[in-house]
């Protein structure tokens, strides 16, 4: 029992790990994307694969910030009607990051996000401080968290 207790500390010792570290078996808390979907004036979602008004494969984003072309992950969700995209932003200092955002020809969106990054714990963590869309202030839906765009 005494070798396996001294071979796990010695373990620990060598990973950078210690029993007394403040820091010792806590978890970063997960990143949370930036998510959001656009609506018409009527609240219909503009993104489906069957009947909206733009396909989901159809969205393109870029950013200021590297990378400059953006991937967003989509996902449908049946109470939105729709897809609901999903974008993480620069990380590791705080700061905003614009997202251009095209729909389809002709339509062309901006998303601005500014966040904070906070250091001094045992991870980072990144809070939301406030978005824009097409300058105007936006804010999140408090029981999802997505961002509503409305393309009017």
């Amino acid at each position: 029992m005494k070798t396996k207790l001294l071979l796990y500390s010695v373990m620990l010792l060598l990973s950078g790990c210690s029993l007394f570290d403040p820091c010792y078996g806590s978890d970063p808390a997960p990143i949370m994307p930036v998510s959001f979907y656009f609506t018409d004036n009527d609240g219909v979602n503009l993104v489906g694969d069957n009947g909206g008004a733009v396909h989901p494969d159809s969205v393109r984003v870029k950013s200021n910030m590297p990378p400059f072309i953006v991937n967003p992950s989509k996902e449908y969700r049946p109470k939105k009607g729709g897809f609901v995209f999903d974008v993480f932003p620069g990380q590791g200092k705080s700061g905003t990051t614009t997202y251009y955002i095209k729909l389809a020809e002709g339509f062309s969106d901006t998303l601005v996000v500014s966040y904070l990054v906070d250091n001094s714990g045992c991870f980072s963590s990144l809070e939301y401080t406030e978005f824009f869309h097409n300058g105007k202030e936006i804010i999140m839906e408090p029981e999802t968290g997505y961002l509503q765009l409305v393309k009017e």
